[in-house]
């Protein structure tokens, strides 16, 4: 690309006052190299794409955990399935059949009884919880329909730390979205956040967070123009 890039005239390449880019040192290099006169703006939707990777990340590592509770609770139900026929036949050999009629007392278990794992108020499961809410944490919660917000509750309910990463979200958003901001009273926003952010636990917030950090004063170049790649 920078190959590609360098057969413009340089007098033309001078002109260029603004690139806009993704998070990829790459490109930082790419950009600065053909258009030294140029300010490196980083586009916020990759900002904000980089956090909500983040929440992603959580909502699988639950998806996981929940996978692996709803497969130890089938395999105990299988157990239970064979201990239950198990019993029942040991029953038989010393109570056999002397009575008229195929059945008697109430209806046995069969043994091929089909697994079905517990499930909240809403109807999910956890499991279907967990990955039917994952376009909904992807956007706000004014843009939620009446069924995605109960399911919404419900989720942060059960997963307190994914709501927490889910606002913590959502306040960097609402610093992108603020018509007010320039680039020094982004800077403060900025701030107010990273300190928003180091006061919890979650490993996958934090690494955005020093993502996010460490390529400041390119993010803040958006409070200028409000430039994106779009």
């Amino acid at each position: 690309m920078l190959t590609i890039l360098l057969q413009i005239p340089e007098k033309g390449r001078l002109r260029v006052k603004e690139v806009t880019a993704d998070l990829s040192d790459t490109m930082a290099v790419i950009a600065h190299t053909a258009f030294p006169n140029a300010i490196l703006t980083l586009d916020c939707f990759h900002i904000m794409k980089r956090c909500i990777d983040g929440v992603e990340e959580i909502r699988l590592r639950y998806g996981r955990e929940a996978q692996a509770e709803q497969r130890r609770l089938e395999l105990e139900h299988r157990r239970r399935l064979k201990r239950y026929a198990a019993r029942r036949r040991c029953y038989r050999k010393k109570h056999p059949k002397n009575y008229k009629g195929k059945t008697r007392g109430r209806k046995p278990l069969r043994k091929n009884e089909r697994f079905r794992p517990p499930a909240l108020s809403n109807g999910d499961t956890r499991n279907e919880l967990l990955k039917r809410s994952r376009y909904a944490l992807t956007q706000t919660p004014d843009k939620w329909s009446e069924r995605q917000n109960a399911r919404m509750n419900t989720l942060f309910q059960l997963y307190p730390k994914l709501k927490e990463a889910y606002d913590i979200t959502n306040r960097l958003r609402a610093i992108f979205r603020s018509p007010t901001l320039d680039r020094e009273t982004a800077k403060v926003k900025f701030r107010e956040w990273y300190k928003d952010v180091s006061k919890c636990s979650l490993r996958e917030m934090k690494a955005a967070r020093d993502a996010v950090r460490s390529r400041e004063d390119e993010i803040l170049n958006y409070f200028i123009d409000h430039s994106t790649n779009a």
